[in-house]
């Protein structure tokens, strides 16, 4: 490699690490923000589990919000000069918290124990933000609107709240947890009730039904992770955390575009909503005539604020937390008249073939991307594999081998084309000499002796090309695959995080990513050098492009990766024993015959001898 090379490579390697120090100190010197709450503090809705996913409560149509007084029963003015009381319901999977102050659900509680954090805490949904699920207000993350009090009652397993507004609307609330083997045990049915109760028409503008929050597990994870989902007309649309933030140029830091209070996105109808982190979700679903219908909504809407990192986390980390609510459709009841809408809940792990059996497109919460075939494909193999090994890394591994093997023969032929590429090297420079002073002639030139030879040096590209559909159906997959939460492999303690065993500097020491890399760099040096030095060079920075993909990312990938560089090695020193290909000239097979090859069209589509 020559000196331009090693210059090259070795700033990159600069800005990679310096990326990473950018990426954990990020933001440092921004205050801190505390997380909303209608009148209890987060303290007293959960312990010591960590960041936590948001859960998503059902659409509602209802009546503004102002100050309700019950007609038969004392005015409750406000959430300030009311006392709150909580109420659970405790499923198989789940303990629900519900609060009077909103009438919703102020957290969930996983009691599986694979949903637990690193400190051993159960998982949380919805812990912070302040905003129960399924309370309503006249304005999007209205806290003191959506923390009127309400009455609660119990009819058998199903909690019920009710409230009576000043213009005569009562608003009835039913939670029923899911019962029955065919039914998901993390589904709520919520069942609203609106009666005009007065003398007078009713109508509203349409209130905003609050979906919780959700906020990150790990403070390693990615932003993109934590964000708001909607579901219209076929097509799931999402924004996640950063969408709030003001557009700027890297480095310069010059501003492009102001930051974003807030999203409200106009909307005629809505499928489903959902507030979710890197592997929890809260979604909620319209229950209607046909499953495939959308709800009648106009508008969605989402906010972000920043909490307080877990204990034992740098405390100037940002972590930044997402809210967000729809916005029903004006409401008009005559008086007498009643209007139930019902919902389910789902809140819980986000697993694809789970959230698949919702039947309403709920599976494109993974935000698997282009290719999801790959990762739904790799996901369910990993799956059965795991089941038969009893480790998620020994699936990877094996099922790794398995991939290898389905590429062995294109791998192969790869290494056969780079091997005559290099005995093509100096037929190849002798032409580079005689034609240097013409580029083009030159460039022509080479690729009639290529294809006199049937030598391509796109064949030496074809494995690597091959394999990054499977990468990046890795890279979806794992990023959110909550079956691998907490499995260990070795010294990693988790394949769904970066294998970090100390830092440097505040620069994470992830090993996974570097041996990845290590065995990269081997089997390149290994390989047959096909001649080109700008090509040479091109694939020099590979390494160094998936580095920068996987160093912060779950070290399951790396483990991946790792695996099938070790593989390629192998085959690469397998195939160096074979005898080298012998090089046939193609237009000499063709006898007194003028080979095609030879020939080019020229302007005006007439033939023209490359001489």
């Amino acid at each position: 490699m020559d000196k331009k090379a090693w210059i090259a490579v070795t700033l990159s390697v600069i800005g990679i690490f310096a990326w990473n120090y950018f990426y954990t100190r990020q933001f440092a010197d921004q205050p801190v923000v505390p997380a909303r709450t209608p009148a209890a503090p987060p303290a007293a809705v959960s312990d010591a589990a960590p960041v936590l996913a948001a859960v998503v409560p059902p659409p509602v149509v209802a009546a503004p919000a102002p100050p309700p007084v019950a007609p038969a029963a004392p005015v409750e003015a406000s959430a300030e000069s009311a006392t709150e009381s909580f109420e659970t319901i405790k499923t198989s999977v789940a303990d629900l918290r519900f609060t009077n102050l909103g009438g919703g659900i102020t957290n969930t509680r996983l009691l599986d124990d694979q949903h637990r954090d690193a400190k051993g805490g159960q998982i949380q949904i919805n812990q912070f933000g302040g905003l129960p699920i399924g309370s309503l207000s006249e304005k999007p993350g209205d806290v003191k609107d959506a923390s009127v009090p309400y009455e609660s009652t119990r009819e058998g397993s199903a909690l019920v709240y009710r409230r009576n507004t000043r213009e005569g609307l009562q608003i009835v609330k039913k939670f029923q947890p899911a019962a029955g083997a065919t039914t998901d045990p993390y589904l709520t049915q919520l069942e609203i009730t609106f009666t005009n109760g007065g003398a007078q028409t009713y109508r509203d503008e349409g209130l905003f039904l609050n979906a919780g929050s959700a906020t990150p597990i790990h403070t390693s994870d990615q932003t993109s992770y934590t964000g708001f989902d909607w579901y219209r007309a076929g097509k799931m649309l999402d924004k996640d955390v950063n969408y709030f933030e003001a557009g700027k140029i890297p480095l310069i830091g010059y501003e492009t575009s102001p930051a974003k209070a807030m999203l409200l996105e106009p909307v005629d109808t809505v499928g489903w909503v959902a507030v979710k982190n890197q592997f929890y979700t809260t979604v909620l679903s319209p229950v209607t005539p046909k499953p495939a219908d959308d709800l009648p909504a106009k508008a969605v809407w989402a906010n972000r604020f920043r909490i307080t990192p877990p204990n034992g986390t740098d405390a100037s980390a940002i972590v930044w937390g997402i809210a967000g609510a729809i916005g029903l459709p004006p409401l008009k009841l005559e008086p007498g008249e009643s209007r139930t809408l019902t919902f389910t809940i789902y809140a819980g792990p986000r697993e694809y073939d789970r959230l698949k059996t919702l039947g309403h497109g709920q599976e494109e919460i993974m935000n698997f991307g282009w290719f999801k075939f790959f990762s739904v494909m790799l996901l369910s193999a990993m799956k059965l594999l795991k089941g038969w090994l009893g480790s998620y890394a020994l699936a990877i591994v094996v099922l790794t081998v398995g991939i290898k093997a389905l590429l062995w023969p294109l791998q192969a032929r790869a290494i056969k084309v780079q091997k005559q590429m290099s005995l093509l090297a100096p037929k190849m420079k002798e032409l580079q000499e005689k034609y240097k002073e013409d580029p083009a002639r030159m460039q022509r030139e080479v690729m009639s002796m290529q294809r006199d030879y049937g030598v391509s040096p796109l064949g030496g590209c074809l494995p690597m090309l091959a394999q990054m559909p499977i990468f990046i159906g890795f890279y979806s997959m794992l990023g959110t695959a909550v079956e691998l939460r907490n499995s260990g492999f070795l010294w990693v303690h988790d394949l769904t995080q970066p294998d970090t065993i100390a830092a440097l500097f505040g620069i994470p020491i992830n090993p996974l990513p570097l041996l990845m890399t290590a065995t990269m760099f081997w089997q390149m040096a290994i390989t047959p050098k096909t001649g080109d030095p700008q090509q040479q060079r091109m694939f020099m920075f590979m390494p160094l492009i998936f580095i920068f993909f996987c160093y912060n990312f779950a070290s399951g990938l790396a483990l991946y990766m790792t695996v099938q560089n070790l593989l390629s090695v192998l085959q690469t020193y397998y195939t160096r024993k074979q005898p080298l290909p012998a090089l046939v000239r193609k237009s000499t097979a063709a006898g007194p015959e003028k080979p095609a090859n030879a020939r080019v069209l020229g302007a005006g589509g007439k033939k023209k001898a490359l001489r």
